[in-house]
C-alpha cells in the first residue's frame, strides 16, 4: 500500500515492571488484513536479537483482540498465561493474554 501515510507503529522497549523487553504494535484499521504488522514484527524482533543482543521478548494483548494473537502465533511467540492487561496509563483494563519469544 503506497499512499504517503502513517499506518502504525511498532515498537520495543523495557517493561519496568517485569524487568524484560516487550514489543507493542498499534496500525490503523484501513491498514489491517495486509500482513504489514507481521512483517514489521519481524524487523524489529530481528534488530533486537541481532543489534541489542536481546534474548527474550514478551508481549500482551487484550483478550478481545484475537486477531492479535495469531499475529503473535505467526512471529513464533508461545501463549503463556491469561492476566489483566492495563493500558492507556492505567485507564482501561482489559482480560489478557501473555506471550513471549525465546530469540
Amino acid at each position: 500500500m503506497k499512499t504517503g501515510y502513517l499506518l502504525g507503529t511498532g515498537l520495543i522497549y523495557v517493561e519496568e515492571e517485569y524487568e524484560k523487553f516487550e514489543i507493542a504494535y498499534n496500525l490503523g484499521k484501513k491498514a489491517w488484513g495486509f500482513g504489514y504488522t507481521t512483517e514489521a514484527m519481524q524487523e524489529v524482533i530481528k534488530f533486537a536479537k541481532e543489534n541489542l543482543g536481546i534474548k527474550e521478548i514478551m508481549v500482551r494483548h487484550a483478550e478481545e483482540n484475537p486477531a492479535s494473537g495469531k499475529i503473535l502465533d505467526k512471529l513464533g511467540f508461545s501463549y503463556i498465561r491469561n492476566i489483566p492487561y492495563e493500558c492507556n496509563g492505567g485507564k482501561n483494563l482489559y482480560e489478557g493474554k501473555e506471550y513471549i519469544l525465546k530469540l
